[in-house]
């Protein structure tokens, strides 16, 4: 054989046997190293305003079937959009925010499943393999053994990866079912099926908050009645509730479930929020009376301004003012 053959017939094997073994861990290390700093070094940061779209895209809407609030244009999800912005750019982690909506609303707030524990395995295990295989390669041809032997650890590899690659895409799948399964249920569906299977006062809460939203004052009269009688101190289901009672034009009674919604707690600007409104809006033929249900209204909208001056009740008190 001619030495141009012979340089033709060198293959990967050649090429690994002549690499000393420190040199090749050595720059797989390094290599390894160096790809982590790049890829975080290209993240970056993100911007308040990157970080509040990007939990907004997670966030279900509350009226919206299958929608972020992000891609919603209700009154609800604008709102929380806002209160989002505000969190971040008070500060709060990403964790801290989902965790916080996810208390109020239930799980089924995140737009996406959540990953079962042990998921990150499932995805690491390809890019595991890959490197596995490569020093699998290096190893093999440094330690010459029999072809029998060669022919079993090279099937055992490849059935680990093909399994690892199968597990990925599994779990992949897997999600995706899930994600559409959760789109095609409506939020209040949701929110129906957390109440039958644990009917505690938060679920209650929050199933009576989509169905306000929806303008159907009767069920959600009676579930924020349950979730007030469930904690007698949820001043902000108690606040609802007397709004909802003052809709119906039952102003005496609403005021008085106002008044005892703020005793309940009297820092929830819920609470105050719909006090003031039931205050400053009951029709009122006595000036005298009108006069004081006005200064009445003003204190508690002072009180929310002072509270959440950056909350979306604090913006429809100066709508309220500024139309007065």
């Amino acid at each position: 054989m001619s030495e141009k053959e012979k340089s033709r017939s060198v293959g990967v094997s050649d090429f690994f046997a002549r690499i000393p073994a420190r040199v090749f861990w050595s720059a797989l290390i390094v290599v390894l190293v160096v790809c982590g700093i790049i890829s975080f070094a290209r993240s970056g940061a993100p911007t308040d305003a990157e970080r509040a779209k990007s939990i907004a895209q997670q966030l279900r809407c509350l009226e919206c079937e299958g929608l972020s609030i992000d891609d919603s244009d209700t009154k609800t999800s604008k709102t929380i959009i806002k209160d989002v912005q505000r969190r971040v750019a008070a500060g709060e982690s990403d964790e801290k925010i989902f965790a916080y909506y996810e208390n109020i609303y239930g799980e089924f707030i995140l737009l996406a499943p959540t990953a079962e524990r042990g998921n990150w395995l499932i995805y690491v295990i390809p890019a595991f393999f890959i490197i596995v295989l490569v020093a699998a390669i290096f190893l093999s041809v440094r330690r010459k053994g029999s072809s029998r032997t060669q022919i079993i650890f090279w099937a055992s590899a490849g059935v680990l990866f093909v399994v690892g690659i199968g597990l990925f895409v599994n779990d992949s799948k897997s999600t995706e079912k899930k994600a559409t399964a959760a789109q095609e249920k409506s939020s209040e569906q949701l929110l129906q099926q957390a109440v039958n299977e644990s009917p505690n006062n938060g679920n209650y809460r929050s199933l009576a908050i989509v169905q306000f939203a929806k303008e159907d004052f009767v069920n959600a009269l009676q579930n924020f009645d349950k979730a007030a009688a469930l904690n007698p101190r949820d001043a902000e289901s108690r606040g609802y509730a007397a709004y909802i009672i003052y809709l119906s034009g039952q102003y005496e009674l609403a005021a008085t479930r106002a008044d005892k919604a703020v005793e309940a707690d009297s820092s929830n600007v819920t609470a105050l929020f719909f006090r003031g409104v039931i205050y400053l809006q009951t029709p009122e033929t006595d000036t005298t009376l009108k006069k004081v249900n006005e200064d009445l209204a003003n204190k508690d909208f002072d009180s929310v301004l002072s509270l959440a001056p950056e909350s979306d009740f604090a913006a429809q008190i100066k709508e309220l003012r500024a139309g007065s």
